[in-house]
């Protein structure tokens, strides 16, 4: 089931996360995933985030890996995705080879755990 959350102005990316994933958890869903709406990830790849959800707690799809790509991208933007993985990578020692990248699914209890309501993250270090 595919739900699009309208809403009525920009509040923020990490705020439009949020949002999603409160109106997810208090439908029922078990798993939540979420999806930059701007061509840099393939939906045809959902059905392999969802399979390995199955052995994990969160699955993160990414642009950057062996069958990976990136379509339609000036290459200026390509290249500050890149950097930004980088310094990210870098900053907090993990070896996620598209830390920013938003295509991720979320089992239902994983969110929970977060504790949704103390995030305060609006913008785009809510990807991390």
């Amino acid at each position: 089931h595919v739900h699009v959350m309208h809403r009525k102005g920009k509040e923020g990316l990490g705020a439009a996360y949020l949002a999603g994933f409160h109106w997810g958890l208090d439908h029922g869903y078990d798993a939540l995933v979420e999806m930059d709406a701007d061509g840099s990830h393939q939906p045809e790849q959902l059905p392999l985030l969802l399979k390995a959800l199955k052995q994990a707690d969160m699955v993160k799809g990414s642009r950057y890996v062996k069958g990976g790509s990136v379509v339609n991208w000036p290459k200026y933007r390509e290249l500050i995705s890149r950097g930004g993985g980088l310094w990210t990578r870098m900053c907090l020692g993990i070896g996620v080879k598209d830390p920013t990248g938003g295509f991720n699914a979320f089992r239902a209890n994983t969110l929970r755990a977060i504790g949704l309501d103390d995030v305060a993250s609006a913008g785009y270090c809510f990807q991390l």
